[in-house]
């Protein structure tokens, strides 16, 4: 919706505003010839182009440790950002590569830097336990006051670090804000297979609402849907969960959702699913799997489109192309 699109825009301008801000100051301390703000300005392109893969990497290490999310983000930081400088002084500020980054080859002997670390790496490492210690005290505030409200369900069904607060949940069925379930989050937990524990199973095995529906009228076989994870779909519906509930915004139901996902950008042949598997022929499952189990192809979305309509409008498939396989059709 149009709140969506402006919310999107103020981050991207507040993002450049701060941007622009940060160039301002750092023009006031290269006018006082500050050799560290000269050495970060030539290390920040080779820093834009590193930094997402090695934070993304030590952000998937960090999830299934049992620490508190502000500690963690603190420690992928502090990791991250060491090894980003240590790479760019070793094997770029003073190899080819740096004239490329940096405009010419920087002698590593001369290195500001590396000469500053040497000396004063003793404070240096004081300091950053000392931040350490005071990020892990707050971190265990904050998560304490999630436990205190009685969202823990909900957290642990994203985070999936301990399955005893789901076995001991009081409550299975609560909510948040938007009115969903811990089964919404579980089923976008992904890869499927790489999950520490199996949070869908054992969220159905303790009788949560399979058929709940969020503000939106969305349910979690919906969300499985677009998310594209077909082994948590076979099981909602193996636990009774409905095909056929529209959601209330466009009228989409889980089997409308798996024909417009037929289209786009998943008819790369190089792009993986959810699964591992690729998208393509894992949203031809869906479908059939969908299929198989009931869904109405003549349920018709709030533009009077139906299944077929759906099909013919974003994809290059037909029913034809996508009737359910036998053994699929015995299940």
């Amino acid at each position: 919706g149009t709140d969506r699109y402006l919310t999107n825009y103020v981050r991207c301008l507040l993002c450049w505003a701060f941007c622009f801000a940060l160039l301002a100051l750092g023009q006031r301390f290269f006018r006082r010839k500050n050799e560290f703000i000269r050495y970060f300005a030539d290390a920040s392109y080779w820093v834009y182009w590193v930094h997402l893969p090695i934070t993304f990497y030590f952000s998937m290490i960090l999830q299934s440790v049992e620490l508190n999310s502000l500690f963690k983000v603190y420690i992928a930081i502090v990791a991250s950002t060491v090894l980003i400088m240590l790479m760019y002084m070793l094997f770029v500020r003073n190899t080819i590569l740096g004239d490329y980054f940096c405009g010419w080859r920087k002698p590593i002997k001369e290195d500001p830097f590396l000469n500053y670390l040497m000396e004063k790496w003793k404070p240096l490492a004081v300091r950053t336990i000392a931040f350490g210690f005071v990020a892990f005290a707050v971190g265990q505030v904050m998560h304490t006051a999630i436990l205190k409200k009685n969202n823990a369900l909900l957290v642990e069904s994203f985070i999936l670090r301990d399955k005893s607060f789901i076995l001991d949940a009081d409550n299975i069925n609560i909510t948040d804000d938007y009115g969903q379930n811990a089964l919404f989050t579980a089923v976008q937990r992904a890869p499927v297979d790489l999950r520490k524990y199996d949070a869908v199973a054992l969220l159905i095995e303790k009788g949560i609402d399979v058929n709940h529906r969020d503000k939106f009228g969305r349910t979690p076989l919906y969300m499985a849907s677009r998310s594209g994870t077909i082994k948590d779909m076979e099981k909602l519906l193996k636990a009774g969960a409905d095909p056929n509930v529209q959601d209330s915004k466009y009228g989409h139901s889980p089997m409308h959702v798996a024909a417009i996902k037929l289209g786009g950008k998943y008819l790369d042949g190089w792009t993986k699913g959810i699964d591992g598997t690729e998208a393509i022929e894992n949203r031809k499952e869906i479908f059939r799997l969908l299929l198989a189990h009931g869904a109405k192809l003549d349920l018709k979305d709030h533009y009077g489109r139906n299944v077929e309509a759906l099909l013919q409008r974003f994809t290059p498939f037909s029913l034809d192309n996508l009737e359910p396989k036998q053994a699929d059709a015995t299940q």
